[in-house]
């Protein structure tokens, strides 16, 4: 997995949300390698930025940096549906077939704003029981996952979570399928938390 190279203005001229954008940006200039007691800053609510996100993804708002190979993605029909992962694992398997012609300022963005998508899918499916949460703000109360997930990169900056405590992490899950291939498939990723609804 690549590590997390800092890009400042990826999302400085997107239309939405300005200053939540700044404070991703922010923490982007973090980079990985810090515990959260060392963090400068920390978010609050990051479920408008991961939706925002997610929105780039599917191409309703535009933005300066763009994902890699975007023609190889059916953007229309990308809806937020469990099926629409297909989709998504279709776009990834080109990806993983392509990935040395990925640079790391394509890599960066791709990896966020697909991730983002597969985990909107996996919250709106679950009528909105996930949450998502920043690294820094999970972290401290599960120590035991700090020690196998020790810095925040772009795989790791943000995941759905529950009241429960559980969390799941669709940016590294697209960043593995990314380098590893199709077993790390995103709609059985997602599947496995709403096998009652996916099976209907």
């Amino acid at each position: 997995m690549r590590e997390d190279e800092s890009d400042a203005d990826e999302f400085d001229d997107d239309p939405a949300s300005h200053s939540q954008q700044k404070n991703i940006i922010n923490a982007e200039k973090r980079g990985g390698g810090q515990s959260p007691s060392q963090a400068p800053e920390r978010m609050q609510d990051i479920n408008p930025i991961c939706e925002e996100f997610a929105e780039m993804f599917v191409g309703r708002i535009k933005a300066p940096n763009e994902i890699a190979f975007p023609e190889q993605l059916r953007r229309e029909a990308l809806d937020y549906s469990f099926e629409s992962l297909a989709l998504v694992d279709e776009y990834l398997s080109f990806l993983h077939q392509h990935a040395a012609e990925i640079d790391d300022e394509q890599w960066k963005p791709t990896v966020m704003r697909t991730g983002a998508y597969v985990g909107e899918v996996l919250k709106r499916a679950s009528g909105g029981a996930w949450r998502w949460i920043d690294y820094e703000d999970y972290m401290p109360s599960h120590p035991q996952l700090q020690e196998l997930i020790p810095e925040r990169t772009a795989a790791t900056c943000a995941f759905p979570h529950n009241q429960n405590g559980d969390m799941r992490m669709p940016l590294a899950k697209v960043a593995r399928y990314i380098d590893e291939g199709p077993e790390n498939n995103v709609q059985y990723f997602v599947g496995c938390d709403l096998r009652p609804r996916a099976a209907r």
